[in-house]
């Protein structure tokens, strides 16, 4: 992706603390785009037909549905050919670029014709950048697509769906491990095999913890949740998208980001639906779907110590399991 976005409410410097670590320690940068309060956005500014007494949790989810879309929206002023948009609760895997090989050789070959698996996918590539001429046009996740939602709390497909599987990735959590509140793909009986992961064209998602979006997907995007009528947050605005397929959308499941909850008090976990969380208090932090999180071995790498997996009984990555990480 030519760019990092990182979507942080400008009070939440907790969050940007462990956002710039932890990116430090994977080895790459972000660019931040600052959150919104709800109560900040006039109501002219609200696309045709929304209401926010309609939306789940109001003004909370205004904010964060302009937020996610002035991220979009630097897409298209900066004519990147694509970019990662990231929650500031996001969390990811300390293999992260590994993971992402796979994902790259599964959208590739997905975002080809089923009827030609192996044809060449050129296609849609935008020129960006002042002066196309120098300016990147192949991605390594190919072309003619839209969104690649790689984090996320539920998925859903159809289940003749096309899919491309990944077997034997020491990174996916066991079936007992992972979470996934708002449902899973069909057939089950190919992901829940130990090991495996798949990724499958269109589908449903809820949670936009962390997903990429084209230059095109940036233009359809903005056009659908702020231009045309528009009633709803951002994320089910996504996922209703690419299940009616005006977006070309890629899932992965299990996801490859997660939302991470810190140590301490339950409200400090999402600045949406914290105000409701309880009074619960955390003695340790935790990461949905992400076995070897980045996030929960922040201390283990400064000081030198072995990574740890997030749940028991996991055993060791194999020597053919490359580990990298930068101090």
């Amino acid at each position: 992706f030519q760019k990092i976005l990182l979507v942080n409410l400008p009070e939440r410097h907790d969050k940007l603390d462990a956002q710039i670590v932890s990116s430090s320690i994977t080895g790459f940068e972000f660019e931040v785009i600052a959150g919104i309060s709800g109560i900040d956005i006039s109501e002219a500014s609200l696309p045709p037909t929304f209401d926010p007494k309609t939306i789940n949790e109001g003004v909370h989810t205004i904010g964060a549905w302009r937020a996610e879309l002035n991220a979009v929206r630097t897409i298209i002023r900066e004519r990147l050919s694509s970019a990662l948009i990231m929650e500031d609760d996001s969390d990811w895997d300390l293999h992260l670029k590994y993971q992402l090989l796979d994902v790259a050789r599964g959208n590739r070959f997905l975002s080809r014709p089923k009827d030609n698996p192996s044809a060449e996918n050129t296609e849609d590539e935008p020129q960006t950048g002042k002066d196309s001429a120098s300016s990147p046009t192949h991605s390594p996740y190919g072309a003619n697509w839209d969104i690649i939602w790689l984090g996320h709390c539920g998925s859903h497909s159809d289940p003749g769906t096309r899919r491309f599987v990944l077997k034997n990735d020491p990174t996916v959590p066991r079936e007992s491990d992972i979470h996934v509140p708002a449902g899973s793909p069909e057939p089950a009986s190919l992901w829940k095999e130990p090991g495996t992961r798949i990724m499958y064209k269109s589908g449903h998602g809820v949670c936009s913890w962390t997903y990429a979006v084209s230059f095109i997907g940036a233009q359809k995007l903005v056009n659908a949740m702020s231009i045309e009528p528009f009633n709803q947050g951002f994320d089910q605005g996504l996922g209703r998208l690419c299940s009616s397929g005006i977006l070309r959308c890629t899932h992965i499941f299990p996801p490859i980001f997660g939302a991470h909850a810190p140590a301490g008090s339950a409200n400090r976990e999402s600045d949406i639906t914290g105000h409701r969380a309880g009074t619960e208090t955390r003695e340790r932090g935790r990461t949905h779907n992400v076995l070897w999180s980045t996030r929960l071995n922040i201390k283990n790498i400064l000081e030198g110590k072995k990574v740890e997996a997030q749940w028991d009984g996991i055993p060791d990555l194999k020597d053919g399991m490359k580990r990298e990480f930068i101090m």
